[in-house]
């Protein structure tokens, strides 16, 4: 049998009962049978009211539409009253924000995100948008390391 080494607990986590690699991959099949990855389940944020926000979608969109971004992470936080919240965490390009003023980029990416907001469900609403002053650390292989972050759970 396939499996790690001494170890059926995590065997029987990470494999399926005949044998087949829980990648942890999100996807979908399309109408034409194309397969669509859309996320990764341990990146999934479930709200209190029990719906599911990938945050690649949310970090695609805003990648896609803020020339201004370099980076981002969506991740769960929490607002002043305790409550769960989406939370869009970025960094900006550093000649925009040095062009334009601190101040003023992190208020335009605030009203970007909120130009956004209009485009998808309403349980997918970014609520809080934080500005970093330094690009997330990463993989060696560039990807971004999310779970160095707070509020990023794993």
């Amino acid at each position: 049998m396939l499996g790690y080494y001494n170890d059926p607990v995590a065997t029987e986590q990470t494999f399926t009962p005949d044998g087949w690699f829980k990648t942890g991959d999100l996807g979908h099949i399309g109408r034409r049978g194309a397969l669509f990855v859309t996320g990764r389940k341990k990146n999934l944020i479930i709200l209190p009211n029990g719906k599911n926000v990938q945050p690649e979608e949310l970090e695609e969109l805003m990648c896609n539409n803020l020339d201004y971004l370099k980076e981002v992470v969506v991740h769960q936080g929490f607002n002043k009253a305790g409550g769960e919240i989406i939370v869009a965490s970025g960094y900006l390009e550093p000649e925009y924000v040095e062009r334009v003023g601190k101040q003023n980029a992190h208020t335009q990416f605030q009203t970007d995100v909120a130009r956004l907001n209009q485009r998808i469900v309403a349980y997918k609403h970014i609520q809080k948008v934080v500005v970093c002053d330094e690009e997330f650390q990463k993989t060696s292989t560039r990807k971004i390391k999310r779970h160095t972050y707070p509020g990023v759970s794993q």
